[in-house]
């Protein structure tokens, strides 16, 4: 059981099935730049938030600046359109009416208008997004301001994650971690996340209140 005033939830994965809608956008990209597009199960496997490590890993040797530029513009046009995971409405709903201090932490452009989509922006104290998670410093440091804006230290907050680089980051801040590992719209899988040992590993969100006091 973690004890926790303050829940920390990264969007994409957590909160926003997005993965096929994301994916999509990616292969737009990829298209736009004569490649061919990726499969889903091939995605998750190359997909990192370090994007210039990522695009050139897929053979796009622009300028990063420029690719996001381009990735901003496909991003309404992506299919399926994403949508908020199941429970985790009832999950977020919870935790406020227990008092808990809650944020989104994103590096998705996106999440701000989808928030408000999903009609859940009323729960959070305070949103960040989009942040520079291209390294684990770099999201380590974001993490830190975040916290800071909430008011709560590090050992009073945990944060729920889907990715790998997640885990590290929020382990080198020293905020105890929660790993959701659901097979259909997480990025990293269970084993992948297990590998950076979270403090737990679930695979679907509404056991978060089990292990969240």
């Amino acid at each position: 059981m973690i004890r926790a005033d303050a829940v920390v939830f990264d969007w994409s994965g957590v909160i926003s099935d997005d993965i096929n809608y994301v994916n999509d956008i990616v292969n737009r990209v990829l298209r736009s730049y004569g490649k061919t597009g990726l499969g889903l199960e091939e995605y998750r496997k190359i997909f990192s938030l370090n994007f210039a490590e990522f695009w050139r890993k897929l053979d796009v040797h622009d300028d990063i600046e420029k690719i996001q530029n381009i990735f901003n513009v496909v991003i309404d046009v992506g299919e399926p359109k994403p949508r908020i995971v199941e429970n985790a409405y009832s999950v977020i709903e919870h935790f406020r009416s227990k008092g808990k201090k809650l944020a989104v932490f994103s590096a998705h452009p996106n999440v701000k208008k989808e928030i408000v989509g999903y009609g859940i922006e009323k729960f959070f104290d305070v949103v960040y997004a989009p942040v520079n998670k291209r390294s684990a410093e770099s999201y380590c440091s974001a993490l830190g301001c975040l916290l800071r804006e909430l008011g709560v230290s590090a050992s009073d907050a945990v944060l729920v994650e889907d990715m790998s680089e997640g885990i590290v980051a929020g382990r080198l801040a020293g905020i105890r971690t929660v790993a959701l590992a659901h097979p259909d719209y997480g990025y990293h899988s269970f084993e992948a996340l297990e590998r950076e040992s979270p403090d737990f590993i679930i695979r679907e969100i509404k056991k978060l209140e089990e292990i969240i006091s």
